[in-house]
């Protein structure tokens, strides 16, 4: 962890920075004629999960949310799903991932000797593949029927070796063009670089 001006958090497949307490002292409360009192507290979260891009670009990832209390253990205060589905209205869309779907569940689990229960939020985004099949597939299939037509050429036209290399050069430097189109990950490795 670092001590520095925020704290970086590992849980499973998510990183939160910038834990702080839920809310701010600027936080508004509104107090109903009957009793009621309703305190919206707002914060921003960023996340980080893990890429499986072994069937990269025609993957589909899913990003799990913990949400927790550390101070308190199960017994102490109970976190409860509502009823409502999640608010997708501040959702923007993206030109890369395509929202699917999203599920829920609460879990038990135990931090320091201590029951504690978490909301798990998953959300499921698939790839939008069109611009990877336009840019990378599409052209390497090409190549690839290139080099198929250099044994339709002549042998005593002398053409052939130097439309192999050009076609062999093609295809070093598209691979290159590809590569820098991959998701880096230590985790899993696409099929396109076997």
């Amino acid at each position: 962890m670092e001590q520095e001006d925020h704290m970086s958090l590992n849980v499973t497949s998510m990183t939160v920075k910038d834990l702080t307490v839920l809310g701010d002292h600027e936080i508004l409360v509104l107090v109903y004629s009957n009793g009621r009192v309703f305190w919206p507290p707002g914060t921003f979260d960023k996340t980080i999960c893990h890429c499986d891009v072994t069937y990269f670009p025609f993957d589909t990832q899913t990003c799990d949310i913990l949400l927790t209390t550390w101070t308190y253990g199960k017994d102490d205060i109970l976190l409860l799903f509502d009823s409502k589905p999640i608010e997708m209205g501040f959702f923007l869309p993206n030109g890369e991932w395509e929202y699917r779907k999203y599920s829920t569940a609460i879990l038990d689990s135990f931090w320091n000797g201590v029951a504690v229960r978490q909301l798990k939020y998953s959300f499921t985004f698939r790839r939008r593949p069109l611009f990877h099949v336009l840019i990378s597939l599409i052209p390497l299939m090409l190549l690839s029927f290139i080099s198929v037509i250099t044994f339709r050429l002549p042998v005593e036209s002398g053409e052939r070796i130097g439309f192999c290399l050009t076609n062999l050069l093609a295809f070093a430097l598209y691979l290159t063009l590809v590569a820098s189109y991959i998701p880096t990950t230590s985790y899993t490795t696409s099929f396109l670089c076997t």
